[in-house]
């Protein structure tokens, strides 16, 4: 056995061991430092890699400051908000007021247009019955005028055969000479006066006719005496028919 060798395999272990061991006093070797730098090396790269991630974020937007209103500021939106309040209530009263208007005027227009309506069909009424009695009253009067110039044709008629008959026309009188003769009635219609008012011109023909009216006693009266009405003078033509 060699001279420079330990008997004692433990101390020889230990020998060679601290020979390559190279440990600092905190009891970690230069290995086991490298070891864990390489681990603190990656701790730092995962570091660096979270810092890139969180650059990539985008970053919260800073809350801004919001400062308090001052008793001035306030007082100042009490105010517009009065004057905003006091507006509105102002707007809706007139709006609700120009509403009422509205409605009243619509009602007192439908009114009078119903007043008018109704007047206009009462006025029409009125004019319709108006003119219903005035065209009755006309065909009344109507009729009694052509009864009344009927009668008072006959009646003059009677008074010329009357006077026709009494007269006695000379053979000398040719042709038809025409006489007119007026007949004063009284309110009976009585004739009270009758005379000669226009000539023919033949002299023989007029003085028969004059002599006739002068010898009648008596002239004939009317049936009614109304057919007359106003009328107290009569013109008679009577002609020559011989």
């Amino acid at each position: 056995m060699p001279d420079n060798i330990d008997a004692n395999p433990q101390n020889s272990y230990m020998g060679n061991h601290s020979l390559s061991c190279d440990c600092d006093n905190d009891g970690y070797s230069d290995k086991d430092r490298n070891h864990d730098g390489f681990h603190d090396n990656d701790k730092n790269r995962e570091g660096r890699h979270d810092d890139d991630e969180r650059d990539d974020c985008p970053k919260p937007t800073p809350t801004p400051t919001v400062a308090e209103p001052s008793n001035a500021d306030i007082a100042l939106k009490a105010k517009k908000e009065r004057e905003e309040k006091l507006k509105r209530e102002r707007d809706e009263k007139a709006a609700a007021e120009l509403k009422q208007r509205e409605e009243k005027k619509r009602i007192d227009d439908k009114r009078k247009a119903d007043e008018e309506k109704l007047r206009k069909a009462e006025e029409a009424k009125r004019k319709a019955a108006a003119d219903k009695a005035k065209a009755e009253a006309d065909a009344r009067a109507a009729a009694v005028q052509s009864a009344r110039d009927v009668a008072l044709r006959d009646y003059t008629s009677r008074i010329a055969a009357l006077i026709r008959n009494r007269a006695n026309i000379p053979d000398s009188v040719i042709g038809q000479p025409e006489i007119q003769v007026r007949v004063r009635l009284l309110t009976s219609g009585a004739v009270f006066e009758a005379q000669v008012a226009l000539p023919s011109g033949n002299r023989a023909y007029d003085d028969a006719v004059e002599r006739a009216i002068n010898g009648i006693r008596q002239w004939p009266v009317p049936e009614n005496p109304e057919i007359l009405g106003r009328q107290r003078e009569l013109l008679l033509n009577i002609k020559h028919e011989r």
